[in-house]
């Protein structure tokens, strides 16, 4: 949350007030040091009480607490970071104004969630072992209400940021999953993701892409990476009728270019976030998220 800051005033910001033309008061002399001392009872100073309809004055001091102001929930968004940066990188320091959200985002990390003010919110990247290096800065419009992943990705001029929107897909109740794949390897080319048994679940993911949901149902799935082919298979399917097809085997022959196996939950939504070089290493992380 961020606190309001009051602007300076500077010095030709006061008024000039030109000098009294009135003598000044007379001198009071000194007390005689030798006259005796005359003691007498404080009297007790009440506090000046403010009046109705006036605010209550700040309290004096450096002690004195600064105004606070609760940010309306209507008029905040949620947002996330995701260091998707695999090759030559460090940590990330991810702020927005002066306000410090995360200190040390290692490659691969994802943040969770912060509440930041709805509008256009400037984000800063910084590396995280040297804080005045500057890696990326954005400005990203947030609407009350958004829920936000910003993800930082290699680009050909150095970094880019990614905004990935976390909405709900809407399967609550129907005792099925749903399930996404945000394409985040640096130049690499079209990606499919594939059943075991030969179901390609999404195909030709580019960089910087994030498909749509798709349902499935509930189970544990075997799934691997490939290389999207030149021409599309003819074996097409999704994971939402798994279990009613038969066996299909898969079209082309496609070589693996990372395997995992996914448990999805009846009412859960998971998200597959992919991450590497291509033109450095074509290893690809996955890291699967569940509930955004």
């Amino acid at each position: 949350m961020n606190t309001p800051i009051s602007p300076r005033m500077s010095t030709w910001d006061v008024p000039h007030v030109p000098p009294s033309a009135d003598p000044p008061p007379p001198e009071v002399p000194a007390a005689d040091p030798s006259a005796p001392e005359v003691s007498a009872a404080a009297e007790p100073v009440q506090p000046s009480q403010p009046s109705v309809g006036e605010p209550p004055s700040l309290q004096e001091g450096l002690s004195a607490p600064l105004p606070r102001m609760a940010p309306d929930p209507a008029e905040t968004a949620q947002v996330r970071f995701l260091n998707a940066v695999m090759e030559d990188s460090g940590d990330l320091r991810v702020s927005t104004g002066n306000r410090l959200l995360a200190s040390s985002l290692s490659p691969g990390s994802l943040s969770e969630y912060f509440t930041v003010p709805a509008g256009f919110r400037p984000f800063a990247f910084h590396d995280a072992s040297y804080p005045w290096l500057l890696l990326f800065r954005s400005t990203i419009p947030l609407t009350a209400g958004d829920v936000v992943t910003l993800a930082l990705v290699r680009s050909g001029t150095g970094t880019d940021l990614v905004r990935i929107d976390d909405r709900p897909c809407g399967i609550q109740g129907t005792g099925r999953a749903c399930l996404r794949c945000v394409n985040l390897v640096y130049d690499s080319p079209g990606l499919d993701l594939i059943l075991t048994d030969g179901r390609v679940v999404f195909t030709d993911m580019r960089f910087k892409e994030s498909t749509n949901y798709r349902r499935a149902q509930s189970g544990r799935y075997d799934l691997y990476l490939a290389q999207s082919p030149s021409l599309p298979p003819l074996s097409l399917s999704d994971i939402e009728t798994v279990e009613e097809l038969p066996m299909v085997a898969a079209d082309w022959t496609a070589e693996p270019l990372g395997s995992f196996f996914l448990d999805l939950r009846a009412g859960s939504q998971a998200s597959l976030y992919l991450m590497g070089d291509w033109s450095v290493r074509p290893e690809l992380r996955i890291k699967a998220v569940e509930n955004f």
